[in-house]
């Protein structure tokens, strides 16, 4: 009997749906990192509007952080079961992470994370351009430093981060994250291919 494979972004579902339920952290790499995918609704989205999709399907919170814009608390929370409620979801755990005057990008990613330790709502932080800040070829300053050794830390404790519902996905758009994060058993990383023919027919 003929198998019927699941499209790009859908196989890319089922791994984050695995990762989580595996308890572990994630790292997204690969050609296909700035494509445009297909979410569950047919919807054509960014990557990181993808994860907001995601977040969104499965009453995740989501905190996101780029160089660009900084922290931003994304709406996926469900109102009562029904649609995104935008008060209910300032940030996963009710308050924004601002950077401070003169903050490192590392010390305020730092902060976000400290700040989803103290909350019980399952999240997810996302952490686009990483390569940007933990670069494999570039200076490990104190702040840059102090941020692999707290993600390693979480890497390294999965289970307790993952017990209440929390995850950390990186996002390497090409220049290469340091390697002593995506190397430990309590990372998945995932290579994001170009998209077969089904789903480049519904993106053109």
């Amino acid at each position: 009997m003929a198998t019927t494979t699941k499209r790009r972004t859908l196989r890319l579902i089922d791994d984050l749906d695995h990762t989580r339920t595996s308890g572990s952290q994630v790292v997204l790499y690969g050609p296909a990192v700035h494509d445009l995918y297909v979410d569950e609704a047919n919807r054509v989205l960014s990557l990181p509007d993808l994860i907001r999709s995601y977040c969104t399907s499965r009453n995740i919170g989501l905190l996101s952080y780029r160089m660009e814009t900084g922290p931003l608390a994304q709406v996926t929370l469900q109102a009562d079961g029904a649609t995104p409620k935008a008060g209910a979801n300032k940030q996963p755990s009710g308050r924004f992470i601002r950077p401070r005057d003169d903050e490192h990008p590392a010390q305020t990613i730092s902060r976000m994370i400290n700040d989803l330790k103290a909350t019980a709502q399952p999240s997810i932080l996302f952490l686009d351009y990483a390569d940007l800040i933990l670069r494999h070829d570039g200076p490990n300053d104190l702040g840059t430093a102090a941020l692999i050794e707290t993600v390693q830390a979480l890497v390294e404790n999965s289970a307790e981060w993952s017990r209440v519902g929390l995850q950390v996905i990186l996002c390497d758009r090409g220049g290469g994250i340091v390697p002593r994060i995506p190397s430990p058993p309590g990372i998945k990383s995932i290579a994001l291919e170009p998209p077969e023919a089904i789903e480049t027919a519904v993106i053109w």
